[in-house]
């Protein structure tokens, strides 16, 4: 940038010569006409050179600011740097401390366990007998099936007991002589309704 406001300013240095070039082209295209006034080419060569010297400028206050703001944050690495050993020593003993927490923490449980099982009074524990291993769970299914059996075995029974004793009659001539020791001198026939 600041070479083109440099070049910017010797084409403005030079402008008489522009002038005239101009105004020989203006007398070939209208001759006995001169120029008055303000010279176009001269004010956009101006204008065009003070956009380009405040852009300098203002390259230039930004790079004052980014200089500045890398000088502050070399600041904060050099002053981390020079307090990370410290940093990793507290880390190490944070874990170490950690540990020793969680040791103390599970021995005070212990004792706390312990203490409790002295409170209580171990002579009245007796064992009743020897420690088991508790049977799967096909061992209660075979004892459902053998406890069902029993059931309809005990049912069958019970019920042909009932059955048997809660008769009236006699199924037949024999067994009414045999049960009551005297002989059967007729028989009656039921009537069964139609």
């Amino acid at each position: 940038l600041k070479a083109r406001a440099a070049s910017l300013r010797e084409r403005l240095a030079s402008e008489p010569a522009l002038i005239d070039l101009f105004a020989d082209t203006d007398a070939e295209n209208r001759p006995g006409v001169t120029r008055r006034g303000v010279n176009p080419v001269r004010q956009a060569l101006q204008t065009e050179l003070f956009d380009t010297e405040a852009g300098v400028r203002a390259q230039i206050a930004r790079q004052r600011v980014l200089t500045a703001q890398k000088a502050a944050l070399g600041a904060k690495v050099r002053a981390l740097q020079d307090i990370e050993p410290q940093y990793r020593d507290l880390v190490r003993v944070r874990a170490v401390l950690d540990d020793n927490a969680r040791l103390f923490s599970a021995r005070a449980e212990t004792a706390q366990a312990l203490g409790a099982l002295r409170m209580v009074d171990t002579d009245a524990i007796r064992q009743m007998g020897p420690a088991r291993v508790a049977r799967p769970n096909n061992a209660a299914r075979i004892d459902l099936i053998w406890l069902a059996l029993v059931a309809a075995i005990g049912g069958a029974v019970g019920s042909a007991l009932l059955r048997g004793l809660g008769r009236l009659s006699f199924p037949t001539p024999s067994s009414a002589s045999r049960t009551l020791g005297a002989p059967v001198l007729g028989v009656a026939l039921q009537r069964r309704a139609a």
